[in-house]
């Protein structure tokens, strides 16, 4: 047998007798574990549990302080177990159930030194379950709106500055989405609720990048809106010029756009539809 072989002979063995030394070590582990889990006291579980907390095995020490938690009322370990059990769920990513214990936590310990912790903790797992933008955004609005809670609640706290970061990066989902939202009903021709969705989403994003490109297409909206109307309708008895009138809507809402975006690269765009309008207005005198 040549050194080679030799060498690679006695790598093997070591990388088996470690292999086994491995699955010893696990299966004494999951003895202890299992025994205590099964017949611990509920100072052996909880001693185990921080053991384990420490060790950041999150999932045998979820598993003990689970089985405390119905035991812990009245008992001085409560709010450790409490809040150290929302963090095993939290870093194993159930971030549904980490959001509920800490806000549970918040509202049975308001006084605990650990209460601002735990709010805020709160926020960041609904933060965590925040999708892309293109999903259902109900869990961002309520990370949001508890986050913005936390900051009115604790104006100087340590987290402020984390806090303001994930609003923003929310925020940006929440305009995304709607910005998208409503040029779907541009692309389809849904002219009566591409205006409204534009008028909409300026009110609800004052400060977005993408308020520019709304007020435009909303201009184009309401003028392909006046395009496809009928001349006339009558209601209540009277007549009512519907295409003019949508004329002179798409008409203020050009005037508007100009003058808050006098610099605008869809300037040009926009004084073409213009002069249409202005023609349109014209025939009808």
């Amino acid at each position: 047998m040549s050194i080679k072989d030799v060498l690679l002979h006695a790598m093997l063995k070591n990388s088996l007798h470690y292999f086994v030394l491995i699955l010893i070590l696990a299966s004494t582990g999951c003895s202890k574990f299992s025994k205590i889990q099964k017949k611990g006291s509920f100072e052996e579980k909880f001693v185990a549990a921080q053991e384990y907390f420490e060790k950041k095995d999150y999932y045998r020490s979820g598993a003990l302080y689970e089985d405390l938690l119905p035991l812990s009322p009245g008992r001085k370990e409560a709010e450790t177990i409490r809040i150290n059990y929302a963090y095993t769920q939290f870093y194993q990513k159930f971030y549904e159930m980490s959001s509920y214990y800490f806000r549970k936590y918040t509202e049975t310990y308001p006084r605990s030194t650990k209460v601002v912790e735990a709010h805020y903790m709160h926020g960041v797992s609904l933060y965590k379950m925040s999708p892309k933008w293109n999903l259902d955004q109900s869990h961002t609005q309520q990370a949001i709106d508890v986050m913005q809670e936390f900051l009115n609640t604790y104006p100087r706290s340590e987290f402020k500055e984390k806090c303001n970061h994930m609003i923003n990066e929310m925020q940006v989902k929440l305009e995304t989405k709607a910005f998208n939202h409503a040029l779907t009903y541009h692309k389809i021709g849904y002219y009566r609720s591409a205006v409204v969705a534009s008028e909409s989403f300026r009110k609800n994003f004052p400060d977005s990048q993408y308020n520019e490109i709304m007020a435009f297409k909303k201009v184009v909206a309401q003028y392909e809106l006046a395009e496809m109307s009928i001349k006339s309708v009558r209601k209540d008895g009277k007549v009512i010029p519907l295409k003019h009138n949508r004329y002179i809507v798409a008409q203020k809402y050009y005037l508007e756009f100009v003058d808050k975006y006098p610099e605008s690269k869809f300037r040009k765009e926009a004084e073409n539809l213009y002069e249409d309008i202005l023609k349109e207005l014209k025939s009808f005198k």
